[in-house]
C-alpha cells in the first residue's frame, strides 16, 4: 500500500503506482497525485497491516500525522516516534551506551542552560527535526550564545512550514559529538 502526501510526489512514483496498479490509501493527496489509482479505504489499512500480509510505503514525512491519527491500533506510531524523536531514541539506546552524553532542553530554556557544564564539541538539534534545520555543532562555551541566536532565527523562519510531527522546535537535544561525516554540521 502506498500512502501519498504533500509536498511532492515524484513522476517515477506516480508512473510506478499506475503501471503496477499499486493500492493507494484513499486521501486528498491520492486524489491529487494518483487520481486514477486503485485506492484502499483508510479504515482497511490498519486491518491489512495487523494481518502481517501488507506493508505501507509513504513518500513523505508529512504522512506521519495521518498514520498517528488512523493507525493508532497498530505499533507503527510508536515505532515512528522512536526513530523520529531523537530524545526517545537516545533513551532506547541508553542501556547499550550508558556513558553517551545527551540532554533534553526546552526551546524556551536554551538561553538559561549552563553551557559551561558541557564537554565540547557538542551537537544541538531539535528533538524532532527535518533536513538538518536547527542542527549545529557547538565548539565552545563562548560560541553557545551565537548558536542559540541562530537556532532561534531558524526556528522562527521554519514555523508553519512542516507539521509538528515532522519538525517540532519546542524541545532540543544537546549531545556528545560522535566523530564522522555528520560532525560537519553548521558550527559557530
Amino acid at each position: 500500500m502506498i500512502l501519498l502526501d504533500e509536498p511532492y510526489v515524484s513522476d517515477l512514483l506516480q508512473t510506478t503506482v499506475a503501471a503496477e496498479n499499486l493500492p493507494v490509501v484513499d486521501s486528498l493527496a491520492a486524489a491529487k497525485f494518483a487520481p486514477n489509482a486503485r485506492t484502499i479505504a483508510a479504515h482497511e489499512v490498519g486491518t491489512a497491516l495487523r494481518s502481517g500480509k501488507a506493508r505501507l510505503y509513504s513518500n513523505s514525512e508529512n504522512a506521519i500525522g495521518w498514520i498517528c491519527e488512523n493507525l493508532g491500533a497498530t505499533d507503527l506510531p510508536r515505532q515512528i516516534d522512536l526513530f523520529k524523536d531523537k530524545v526517545a531514541f537516545r533513551r532506547l539506546l541508553e542501556p547499550l551506551y550508558p556513558d553517551f552524553f545527551y540532554r533534553e532542553i526546552a526551546f524556551e530554556n536554551l538561553d538559561q542552560v549552563a553551557a559551561a557544564d558541557f564537554s565540547y564539541p557538542v551537537i544541538i538539534k531539535p528533538a524532532v527535526g527535518f533536513f538538518s534545520m536547527g542542527v549545529h555543532r557547538v565548539e565552545s562555551q563562548e560560541s553557545w550564545p551565537a548558536v542559540i541566536a541562530a537556532i532561534r532565527e531558524e526556528m522562527r523562519a521554519a514555523r508553519g512550514i512542516y507539521p509538528e510531527v515532522v519538525m517540532d522546535g519546542s524541545r532540543f537535544i544537546v549531545e556528545a559529538c560522535i566523530p564522522g561525516e555528520e560532525t560537519s554540521a553548521k558550527g559557530q
